[in-house]
């Protein structure tokens, strides 16, 4: 059964992971774009009312332009591991008062770890990229050394409230959550990359080695209250992944 909310989001219910699934081509796009959008309804607030967006896995913090043309009063903490990557986000943001980045990769256990670099820009990761291996394009570069944290032991993030976190670490979006069980009580809603077993392509059934699947992602977050509303897969490639939005207080609308 499809349900339509609106002309360019088409829904059908999936009794697997009891949710909702974008059905759209581009689904991960419409989906990320909802979440960006809307996730202050999910929250009991109004826009101007929105305090605090974390982005782990900011890239070059595109988005960031998006969010604070909604969300004019917000702070966000944004996270980039990769050095090249983390000299952009610095340079764009380093003067803004509102936007704090940190060139550090979150993760489960504080340290250092190898970091997987790709030749496919945004799509380097903690975890060591193993498609190539079975006829994927992309493949490693090289690796680099970054330090890790948690994000729960930030005292910037303690004792505030984050109404959404954006995580897109390319299978590795267990771990950062992992890091960060003492705030996530604190964490309204949530946009995550993810990864499922509906691919078509042998390398798409783990082209990240230990990486997460919806279904993991859906029991450990279930403890903090947090349920996932749609999700959006790259239903032209059929490679499994996308994105999804995620809420914990009741819906508004």
């Amino acid at each position: 059964m499809f349900i339509n909310i609106k002309p360019a989001m088409r829904l059908e219910h999936v009794e697997e992971y009891d949710t909702l699934f974008c059905k759209d081509p581009l689904a991960y796009d419409v989906v990320e774009a909802y979440a960006q959008e809307n996730f202050y309804k999910y929250t009991s607030k109004k826009p101007h009312e929105v305090e605090n967006i974390v982005i782990v896995g900011a890239y070059y913090g595109c988005e960031i332009i998006k969010y604070r043309s909604i969300y004019r009063n917000a702070n966000f903490y944004c996270f980039e591991p990769h050095e090249d990557h983390f000299k952009v986000l610095e340079s764009r943001w380093k003067h803004n008062d509102r936007v704090r980045v940190y060139n550090v990769a979150a993760s489960a256990t504080p340290g250092e770890s190898n970091f997987y670099k790709t030749n496919a820009d945004g799509n380097s990761s903690l975890l060591e990229f193993q498609g190539h291996q079975h006829g994927h394009p992309m493949y490693l570069v090289g690796t680099e050394k970054v330090k890790t944290i948690r994000l729960d032991s930030l005292p910037e993030l303690q004792n505030i409230n984050i109404d959404l976190m954006q995580i897109d670490t390319q299978g590795a979006e267990l771990m950062v959550l992992k890091g960060a069980t003492g705030i996530l009580n604190n964490v309204d809603s949530l946009m995550l990359e993810v990864h499922t077993r509906d691919f078509i392509q042998p390398w798409d059934e783990e082209p990240y080695k230990g990486q997460c699947y919806l279904e993991e992602l859906i029991s450990f977050l279930d403890d903090y209250d947090l349920k996932v509303k749609y999700v959006g897969l790259d239903n032209e490639v059929g490679n499994g992944q996308g994105n999804s939005f995620w809420y914990k207080n009741k819906e508004t609308k």
